[in-house]
């Protein structure tokens, strides 16, 4: 298949940012994956609950796609660390990323239950005591 010109170029210029991103986040591992699933997961069900609860606001979309973007920055300056330490085990950056898991997965459940969406009662009370450990 024969690219012309422009094409080419928009093809190179795409994977090279698609490089830089990738040695810069510490590469494309299951772990990352899994991050980048969850942030998925999490806006899309984020969007619908907002729906389902008739408080849809574009405002609060793109403050929730800015976290979104600083998860991502706070990601690359774990992997920055990690290089500069002389860690090659990338451990600064796998546990930002456990933790940021963790976040959006209690997102998600919250997403689910305004929803309506049946909610186990030990979650309901794990997710009562993060929000009382937050608002201290």
């Amino acid at each position: 298949m024969m690219y012309s010109g422009e094409d080419s170029s928009h093809l190179i210029w795409t994977g090279a940012v698609i490089a830089i991103f990738t040695y810069l986040v510490g590469g494309i591992d299951k772990l990352f994956t899994a991050f980048c699933i969850f942030i998925v997961v999490d806006y899309i069900t984020g969007v619908l609950a907002a729906w389902y609860t008739r408080s849809l606001s574009s405002q609060e979309g793109f403050r929730g796609i800015a976290k979104k973007v600083g998860m991502f920055a706070f990601i690359i300056i774990a992997n920055q660390l990690d290089l500069i330490s002389g860690s090659s085990q990338g451990f600064l950056r796998d546990t930002i990323i456990l933790f940021m898991i963790g976040n959006e997965g209690i997102s998600i459940i919250e997403n689910c239950h305004r929803l309506g969406l049946p909610v186990p009662d030990f979650l309901l009370r794990a997710l009562e005591s993060v929000k009382k450990i937050k608002r201290k």
